[in-house]
């Protein structure tokens, strides 16, 4: 059918479900990504969506000074959509399958995922509802509420006193830093950039990097696993956002870097003249953590410690009967399972650096579905 025609069929597919329109605000756009451009709305992320990945957008109006005034999508990669920031912000709490507009249009493992995320989503709001005393359960309500505190604080390790007092002058040095930063973003973004850090997302992501780079110092220190230096602060660490190949992200956290003096470039000392900041000197320090190495990325995914692939099916693509077998030992060693065959829930390729370099259709195929490809000799090196 022509594009008008299944335009109007998913509108009155929506009618009939009570969801939003296509397009319309409030409503919601699942599709495989056509270009590499769009760069994910979420706050924390800001990365770009790559090509082939599938992507979800909420539909919102833009702000009135915007110079584009309508209704337009706002683009997410898949976790970052069902976290609970996007969630929360776009009020995503009863979202269901019916209301994901080209869902159907997406391949069975995919969907497959997708469902998982957002029944994992809705559990989470629907717990924290009844935390909050939203459920009609009463007495029930209280019981489960209680029961969920309790498990939450067994599960937590303790905190040293030393180390919670440490944290908490760190954070209230970090939060002044922001607040005498907030009102000249524009500076934040050009003094990011004279010492070589990127000024890219929204406002308190530069916030974050700035601020982090004035108390602790610009992290020198290129990541060790893909030799990038795109680090992310995070709960646990330092969290790489570069590429091991050109398919596979990198997922390395490391808690202390090497740095050097942050720096206020002339320019901005002359154009703030008299302010703090043409006074502003750095010495470089280490930051303090409150969790383990590690530990944030394992807790989002569900991740058994010391299991890195406990959440993932694995599928061996052109590799002969001895590697197959050596792969397959090293993903049940890590937790993870190996599937017989393409498409049955896989979520990791693994194959040759020759596979890789060749680009073969079925290794293209995984690539376009957004599962990562890596080769044999990293799951060696793991």
């Amino acid at each position: 059918s022509s594009p008008a025609g299944k335009k109007q069929q998913q509108a009155g597919q929506a009618a009939g479900t009570g969801a939003s329109a296509p397009g319309s605000e409030g409503s919601v756009e699942i599709c495989y990504d056509k270009s590499g451009r769009a760069k994910c709305g979420a706050e924390k992320c800001g990365m770009p969506i790559c090509k082939g990945m599938v992507r979800v957008a909420v539909y919102a109006q833009t702000s009135a000074d915007s110079r584009f005034q309508g209704v337009v999508p706002r683009w997410h990669h898949v976790r970052c959509f069902f976290s609970q920031e996007v969630v929360e912000q776009h009020d995503l709490f009863d979202l269901s399958v019916d209301q994901l507009h080209g869902h159907a249009d997406l391949t069975d493992a995919d969907r497959q995922i997708v469902d998982k995320l957002l029944e994992r989503t809705r559990k989470r709001t629907g717990t924290k509802r009844k935390c909050d005393g939203d459920g009609s359960g009463g007495g029930g309500s209280s019981s489960s509420s209680a029961s969920a505190s309790k498990r939450t604080k067994e599960e937590e390790p303790p905190v040293d006193p030393a180390l919670q007092r440490q944290l908490r002058r760190q954070t209230d040095k970090l939060w002044k830093l922001r607040d005498a930063l907030r009102p000249n973003l524009s500076v934040c973004k050009q003094m990011l950039e004279a010492n070589g850090l990127s000024n890219g997302g929204g406002e308190s992501a530069v916030l974050d990097r700035c601020a982090d780079a004035m108390l602790f110092g610009v992290v020198a220190a290129a990541c060790e696993v893909c030799g990038e230096q795109k680090w992310v602060v995070a709960d646990d660490g330092y969290t790489c956002r570069g590429n091991v190949s050109a398919f596979t992200p990198c997922i390395h956290v490391v808690q202390q870097l090497v740095r050097t003096p942050f720096v206020v470039p002339r320019e901005v000392k002359e154009k703030v003249p008299g302010s703090w900041l043409a006074k502003f000197t750095c010495e470089p320090r280490e930051r303090v953590f409150p969790l383990p190495r590690g530990a944030v990325a394992a807790r989002a995914s569900g991740v058994t410690a010391g299991k890195p692939l406990s959440n993932d099916k694995v599928f061996c693509l052109a590799l002969g009967s001895a590697d197959a077998a050596e792969a397959a030992a090293l993903v049940v060693g890590m937790g993870g399972k190996v599937s017989a065959r393409y498409g049955n829930g896989v979520t990791v390729v693994v194959t040759q650096v020759a596979e890789v370099s060749r680009r073969s259709a079925a290794l293209m195929e995984a690539v376009g579905a957004g599962r990562p490809a890596v080769a044999l000799d990293w799951l060696r090196a793991c």
